[in-house]
C-alpha cells in the first residue's frame, strides 16, 4: 500500500488556513481527472471531502474512502442519501433523484471554495468548523 505521508488535505487546510491559487491548482487537477476516470467507468463516489483526498510527499491527490460509491447509468436515477453535509448537493438534502457524477461535481466546486478561502461555501471559517467534515 502507498504511504500519503503528507496527510488529507482537511488537516492541511486546518494547519495552514487556505491555499493560494497556484497552490491549488495541482491537486485540484488530479481530483478532477480521478472523478472524471470514475464517472466514465459509471461510477460515483458519493462522499468527496477534504478527509478523503490524501496526499503524498509530492503534493499529488488521491481519492479515498470509496465506501459510499455507487454505479450510475444516465437514464437511471439514484435516491441514496450519502456524503457530508458540508459537501452534499442541495438535491439530495430535497430527496430528489439525481443521476450521480452531478452530486460529485456540487462537491468539487465546494471542495475548491474551501481550498483557496480557508471556509466552508456556506459556513464558518475552516478551523473547528470542519471537524464534522473530515
Amino acid at each position: 500500500m502507498e504511504y500519503l505521508s503528507r496527510g488529507d488535505e482537511f488537516t492541511h487546510l486546518e494547519a495552514k488556513g487556505r491555499k493560494t491559487d497556484g497552490e491549488a491548482r495541482g491537486p485540484f487537477r488530479q481530483l478532477v481527472s480521478a472523478l472524471q476516470h470514475c464517472h466514465q467507468r459509471g461510477m460515483v463516489h458519493g462522499d468527496l471531502k477534504l478527509g478523503n483526498l490524501l496526499l503524498d510527499a509530492n503534493n499529488d491527490a488521491k481519492i479515498s474512502d470509496f465506501g459510499l460509491s455507487n454505479q450510475w447509468h444516465p437514464q437511471k436515477k439514484l435516491d441514496t442519501f450519502c456524503g457530508s453535509p458540508a459537501f452534499t448537493a442541495p438535491e439530495l438534502f430535497l430527496g430528489r433523484p439525481y443521476t450521480g457524477p452531478e452530486q460529485d461535481v456540487w462537491s468539487l466546486g465546494s471542495i475548491l471554495y474551501t481550498m483557496v478561502t480557508g471556509s466552508l461555501p456556506f459556513g464558518d471559517k475552516i478551523s473547528g468548523s470542519l471537524a464534522a467534515c473530515a
